[in-house]
């Protein structure tokens, strides 16, 4: 009786709506104080029928989770971007997000975990500069023909590192990386970013999160913020 009670019930799961989350955790690694950092997760319908997504509710008002749509078909997928703010934490963070819906069965949670600090120079692995791209400030860097920005990457270890790049942009940003990169004590290196053209147009906060895979898989998140809308170029610098 027990056997077949479990047949049914999975039976029925199966022509209800259910929640997969293709990635459930994400570490930024090391992250500035005072900013917005972001990263993308996959929400799949991997039920019978249609999912409606209510909400997700991040646990604290420090995070936001904006959804791409809330209605998916069987098979679909959506994104929610989780948005934490990073305030005035110096210290390691834990965070989660609940997915509200119409899914039958168990739903996953998300959750994540930084380290804010508030010297991002006092990192004894790796460093990079700048550690913030605030668009706001740097547009004029940016309105040329390249279109973009360079930061640099500087071993402060007493070995030599790799280092890759685990989370990029999902709108607006591209990141011109070379996989594998690799540094000894006390080199740098350089990689851009590029924009694209019609970002004048949207606000945004996108985040590349780097680690460094020798010794101790360190990571590091870039907050790539534009907080204002840009109105057109003065007359002189058209």
């Amino acid at each position: 009786a027990v056997s077949v009670a479990r047949a049914d019930d999975s039976a029925s799961r199966a022509t209800k709506p259910q929640v997969t989350v293709t990635e459930r955790t994400f570490d930024f690694g090391r992250a500035p104080q005072g900013v917005k950092i972001a990263h993308g997760f996959w929400l799949k319908n991997t039920g019978g029928d249609t999912l409606r997504i209510d909400d997700v509710k991040p646990s604290c008002g420090c995070t936001k989770a904006p959804l791409e749509k809330t209605v998916l078909a069987v098979g679909d997928s959506t994104m929610v971007n989780v948005i934490f703010s990073t305030g005035h934490y110096n210290s390691p963070v834990h965070k989660t997000a609940s997915i509200r819906s119409n899914a039958a069965g168990p739903v996953p949670l998300i959750d994540f975990t930084a380290e804010v600090h508030r010297a991002m120079d006092s990192i004894n692995t790796f460093r990079v500069d700048p550690y913030l791209v605030n668009l706001d400030d740097n547009w004029q860097d940016i309105t040329d023909d390249q279109q973009e920005l360079e930061i640099t990457v500087r071993n402060v270890a007493n070995t030599a590192l790799s280092f890759h790049l685990v989370a990029e942009p999902q709108n607006h940003v591209r990141v011109n990386f070379p996989d594998g990169m690799r540094l000894g004590p006390d080199e740098t290196k350089t990689f851009t970013i590029a924009f694209d053209p019609g970002m004048a147009d949207d606000l945004f906060n996108e985040s590349l999160t780097l680690e460094a895979s020798v010794p101790s898989h360190t990571r590091i998140t870039i907050p790539i913020v534009k907080a204002r809308r840009w109105g057109p170029a003065p007359l002189s610098q058209r």
